[in-house]
């Protein structure tokens, strides 16, 4: 990388709707690299090193060409990997293709249902990576009105007799390094202390098998 910029992996999105107001299954492959070009000269580098398409939907990915251009930006060196931020049937499909290499996903210990997706992504060799892992700390707030499967769940998995002493927000982001599959996690925060806490959390490792089996026996 011949930029100023230190060595660090350079992210890049492609969201559904893109600056001439269409949707990648309507964008024309030749549309992808010039958008590439000027995002590598605004951020002053040769390369990106992942490129995603945001939260397309099943239907795009099945009849849209927006891979395509990416496709071959990676093949021009431009880009290093295609990456797809997906949940969903949208995800199942993404990893069924084989065509991205990395996978971005919710996932968390009041969502553990996307696992299974994981696995089959990470036989197929995709990195992955997680997107909400603190579930915007939901659990932190008093009972929402109607449907509150996930507040109640949250309650049982985080409760004191499950988790000890640990603050709940440790045990939230410790659970996801229990799972070998998830290589990085996006913990967004505007607060310094919090992102001081988080990278301590992270710090400590894995939760101790005890109480990761207590959180997965709650159900």
């Amino acid at each position: 990388m011949s930029s100023p910029m230190p060595p660090s992996v350079v992210p890049r999105a492609c969201n559904r709707r893109m600056a001439n107001g269409c949707k990648p299954s309507t964008i024309p492959p030749p549309l992808s690299p010039p958008q590439t070009d000027r995002s590598l000269q605004r951020m002053k580098t040769d390369y990106i090193d992942i490129m995603q398409l945001h939260s397309p939907s099943y239907d795009d990915l099945m009849n849209g060409d927006g891979i395509e251009g990416l496709k071959k930006a990676q093949e021009q060196g431009k880009i290093r990997d295609v990456s797809l931020s997906a949940d969903d049937d949208a995800a199942v499909q993404a990893v069924e293709m084989g065509e991205f290499d990395t996978l971005q996903i919710s996932y968390k210990l009041l969502e553990s249902e996307p696992s299974s997706i994981i696995r089959a992504a990470r036989e197929k060799d995709m990195g992955i990576i997680i997107k909400e892992p603190l579930a915007q700390v939901a659990y932190e707030q008093p009972r929402p009105e109607g449907k509150a499967d996930r507040w109640e769940r949250a309650q049982k998995r985080l409760a004191p007799e499950v988790i000890g002493d640990l603050p709940r927000v440790e045990a939230n982001l410790r659970w996801l390094l229990n799972d070998t599959d998830v290589h990085t996690a996006i913990v967004g925060t505007t607060n310094l202390e919090h992102l001081k806490d988080n990278i301590a959390s992270a710090q400590r490792g894995p939760l101790p098998d005890d109480v990761y089996a207590a959180i997965s026996a709650v159900g």
